[in-house]
């Protein structure tokens, strides 16, 4: 019998329930070990809504962003503009109801949301609701533009390392193993995880959703990275290739 291909889910659960579906109809293996938890950083709640009632622009770089805020603001009662990051995030919005919406029609970055022309052709006062320690290359871009930013860190990343038994089972795994990766923080602690695995560690199958996190993943010695688009990309390409052998 045919040992089916095995995907590692690397995001949190909740963040993985088209993945676990993928496998089941594609009749792959999973492996469970989240690399990271989102923690809700507390008391943001009076913060939060006086920071909203000064912006003209709500800018979310990830519908975690928008599903956390949401929490504590009815976005659907906002007389705001909304910017998405990405078409994810621009999904997360529309399930709130939030109008209008801008997002790029290509990309899932600040580069892809930089080159909207909305931004040279107004002005104004920026929220940027992000994660702790977010990137700030979109608001330094645009404060350069002249746009006011202001920045409200609503939730935090907490980095979790893969158990040694998830290790063992790959070590040991005889089949095909790819492992989707969704950030540089998580492709920098997998790749100081999966040292003991040595050579097997570096041609498991790699998945990216963005280039910067596959150029981390080369320089690492990883000598199989495929670079997508998003989480659907990855599930095509992975049908495409291992699916139903």
């Amino acid at each position: 019998m045919t040992t089916p291909p095995l995907l590692v889910i690397t995001r949190p659960i909740e963040r993985s329930q088209k993945l676990l579906h993928f496998c089941q109809q594609n009749d792959f293996a999973c492996e469970i070990s989240p690399l990271l938890k989102i923690e809700t950083i507390a008391d943001i709640s009076g913060s939060l809504k006086k920071q909203i009632k000064n912006a003209d622009i709500l800018f979310f770089v990830s519908p975690t962003a928008v599903e956390i805020c949401s929490q504590y603001i009815d976005l659907y009662n906002e007389d705001k503009t909304f910017a998405a990051v990405g078409k994810a995030t621009e999904i997360a919005l529309q399930k709130q109801k939030a109008s209008p919406i801008l997002s790029p029609d290509d990309g899932n970055d600040s580069e892809a949301v930089l080159k909207l022309s909305f931004w040279q052709k107004n002005t104004g006062k920026i929220l940027i609701i992000r994660g702790e320690n977010g990137r700030a290359f979109l608001g330094e871009e645009l404060a350069k533009m002249g746009w006011q930013i202001d920045y409200a860190d609503i939730y935090r990343r907490i980095l979790q390392a893969p158990p040694a038994k998830i290790l063992s089972q790959l070590q040991d795994y005889q089949g095909k193993i790819a492992v989707p990766l969704f950030t540089v923080e998580m492709a920098r602690l997998w790749c100081q995880s999966v040292n003991r695995l040595g050579e097997k560690g570096k041609r498991l199958l790699y998945l990216t959703v963005h280039h910067r996190i596959g150029d981390f993943l080369r320089q690492q010695g990883m000598l199989n990275v495929l670079d997508c688009s998003s989480e659907k990309q990855i599930m095509t390409v992975l049908q495409s290739q291992w699916g139903k052998l």
